[in-house]
């Protein structure tokens, strides 16, 4: 008992810490108030808020009756580390934003005085004059020069960002005392008392205290954070079960990929996603566009259109009606706040995706070792990277089919929440109605599944319509348009048929007749070859079958005209729940592993993961390695089959 007492107070005092911590640096270095009074606030502030988190926490029953607590504490300040990590600070609070710089006399010699020469920031001189204050200094013909004994300062309030040291010029000689100079959070005292002669002084105030403040600033706000998630974390723990809470927290496995996460998401995203020059930071990985998020600005530019009255096809839109309504709460961020909102929900689906959508779907109690390692890895691949940075939304289709597949499977009286988000990622992305497939009970009640699909296919046709018959006729005619294109592209990006065509006819020069033969004959093998899987589907009476999952997304990824590597971010959560599939088989029948089509599909499916940049010209085009790894899913798919029969 006095020991969980004494983690109680600590806990306590550390995250009120936080709070009076992210309350103290707006006080002194934004309101500049002296070293003592925020120091005495900073105390204040953290007894007041260490006291509330202290009866919060015991009024919550914190580490009493949650076996497992460690692992739901670890996941949810997790959570809050991404979150702090991510999101933008409010604006005027950065450093970046507003530098201040003070030259101030420092108390001595009544008769001492300070004169500045010159203040250069960005490399560019200052106006002296402009920063005259109303007593204690005096310009002269050399600068601003203090008054003898005076104590006031200069300072100077600079908007924008510093991209050098701010260089000041000051005077050394007989009649000069000591000065201080602070930027930021760095203070120097510089002693210009010389008896001999006069010198020049120049001093260099560095800008590293933007990243400075920047860090502990988050800091603060991730222990507030944690304050508030820890009582929320108890509560939780007490639904789930406490033998796998308490098999996670034991998990070596499990706190290594927490702690890699929290890692990803502060040193990576931040830096490689949400810097200051508007631009994705490694661009030799993918053809990065400045600004970032650029689709992303797109469909808003579109939705801010809608708002005041206008077309949604006013700009470069070529997203679905529907869409574009559904992005308009974004219009009313600022910033680059919808982008950093975007982000994070797309990191949070495409854990959902290679994480949680397997699981469920496979009713396992947890994810092999090796999904973790997928799982992980592709948090660096080229298609999540891409997607980003784009400012794409395929993830969060995506996850919103995936999600109505689980309503639909698992939650019978809640199949009208399915059919509306499988309608929110059809009409967000056209594709994810392919998974359509996965809306059935059985098989052979072959009446109700086509006029469930029949239904759901004409309220997507009308909700092209949603906006009038214009706007969707408009949408329709540019979609056929970019079917109907066929020509010649270097450009690798897109791993659709069309688009590998295209890109093949570039180095080999090939008829336009051969063209298109090729390409009706190849879109017309992708979808025989998922037809197979389903068929085989079908026979079994499979509700979920992992190859016909795999397949769907396989075709989803290669039939429409134009598919780019961002749509590769979603590929990552079939094939882990197809490998699940296979492990479980392998151990249940002990048959033979299939290692020549699981090796291939691997092979095929880790390429994904690297960007065309670092490819030579033929494996280029990821289409090719996508066309093997349906045919090898159609190859698992009859072992399974005879396997099935022979029994």
């Amino acid at each position: 008992m006095k020991k969980n007492l004494s983690l109680l107070i600590a806990t306590a005092v550390l995250f009120g810490a936080g709070l009076s911590t992210a309350l103290f640096t707006m006080l002194y270095n934004i309101w500049e108030l002296p070293a003592n009074k925020a120091l005495i606030i900073l105390t204040a502030a953290a007894l007041v808020f260490a006291t509330a988190d202290y009866f919060l926490l015991k009024k919550t029953d914190f580490l009493k009756k949650s076996y497992g607590f460690p692992a739901i504490l670890g996941i949810l300040l997790l959570f809050a580390a991404l979150i702090v990590s991510v999101v933008a600070l409010p604006t005027g609070r950065m450093p970046d934003s507003r530098q201040l710089i003070e030259i101030k006399p420092v108390a001595g010699n009544t008769k001492s005085v300070v004169l500045v020469e010159e203040i250069k920031i960005n490399g560019e001189p200052v106006e002296l004059r402009t920063l005259l204050p109303d007593t204690g200094w005096q310009i002269n013909e050399w600068g601003l020069q203090s008054e003898p004994g005076a104590q006031t300062s200069i300072t100077l309030t600079h908007d924008g960002r510093l991209q050098s040291p701010v260089e000041i010029l000051l005077v050394r000689g007989p009649e000069y005392g000591s000065v201080l100079l602070r930027l930021g959070w760095r203070t120097q005292i510089i002693d210009l008392h010389q008896p001999d002669g006069y010198t020049e002084l120049t001093v260099n105030l560095p800008v590293e205290i933007a990243e400075t403040w920047d860090f502990l600033l988050r800091l603060s706000l991730f222990l507030s954070a944690g304050g508030l998630l820890i009582p929320l974390a108890n509560l939780l723990a007490k639904k789930f079960d406490n033998n796998v809470l308490t098999g996670w927290s034991h998990s070596i496995l499990f706190w290594i990929i927490l702690g890699f996460l929290f890692w990803y998401g502060y040193s990576f995203t931040r830096v490689v996603f949400f810097n200051a020059d508007g631009m994705m930071a490694n661009g030799n990985f993918l053809p990065a566009i400045r600004p970032i998020g650029n689709d992303l600005n797109l469909i808003l530019d579109a939705s801010r259109s809608v708002l005041s009255g206008g077309s949604v096809y006013a700009g470069a839109n070529k997203y679905p009606p529907l869409a574009t309504l559904l992005f308009i709460p974004l219009t009313f961020l600022q910033g680059d706040a919808p982008f950093q909102v975007l982000t994070l929900l797309n990191y949070l689906c495409y854990a959902f995706i290679t994480l949680i959508f397997p699981i469920r779907l496979s009713n396992r109690r947890d994810l092999p070792s090796w999904a973790w390692f997928l799982a992980a890895a592709g948090l660096y691949s080229y298609g999540l990277l891409f997607e980003i940075e784009r400012g794409q939304f395929n993830l969060i289709a995506v996850a919103c089919a995936f999600s109505a597949i689980l309503i639909f499977r698992r939650m019978p009286r809640q199949r009208w929440l399915a059919y509306v988000l499988l309608t929110i990622a059809i009409q967000l992305k056209l594709y994810p109605a392919v998974f359509v497939f996965f809306f059935v009970d059985d098989w052979k009640q072959w009446k109700i599944n086509l006029t469930r699909w029949t239904i759901l296919g004409l309220a997507n046709i009308f909700m092209l319509f949603i906006l009038g018959v214009d706007t969707a006729l408009h949408y329709i005619r540019a979609m056929t348009s970019v079917v109907a294109s066929l020509g010649i592209n270097d450009w690798p990006v897109s791993h659709s048929v069309a688009s590998f065509l295209d890109f093949s006819n570039y180095y080999m020069g090939i008829n336009p007749v051969v063209l298109r033969a090729l390409q009706i004959i190849l879109q017309v093998l992708i979808l025989s070859i998922t037809a197979y899987i389903l068929r085989n589907a079908w026979l079994r009476n499979r509700l979920t079958d992992a190859h016909l999952l795999l397949a769907c997304t396989l075709t989803a990824l290669t039939i429409p005209a134009l598919s780019n590597d961002y749509t590769l971010s979603y590929l990552v959560g079939p094939a882990i729940y197809l490998f699940m599939n296979l492990e479980s088989n392998h151990a249940v029948n002990g048959k033979d592993f299939p290692v020549i089509p699981v090796a291939l599909i691997t092979l095929c499916l880790a390429g994904t993961y690297f960007s065309y940049f670092q490819k030579p010209i033929p494996l280029q085009n990821h289409f090719p390695a996508l066309l093997t790894m349906l045919i090898c899913t159609a190859v698992l798919s009859v072992r399974e089959w005879r396997a099935y029969k022979i029994t």
